[in-house]
């Protein structure tokens, strides 16, 4: 799923608490967005 690659390619990105703060602010948005 292209949703995870990008959240894959962020977290590799960037150092492993930004990448964890990131990714749980992204993985919350993509999941009211696709819930609603």
């Amino acid at each position: 799923m292209r949703i995870d690659q990008i959240l894959r390619g962020w977290a590799n990105y960037f150092k492993h608490a930004v990448a964890k703060h990131t990714s749980n602010s992204l993985r919350s948005f993509v999941w009211w967005r696709w819930s609603t």
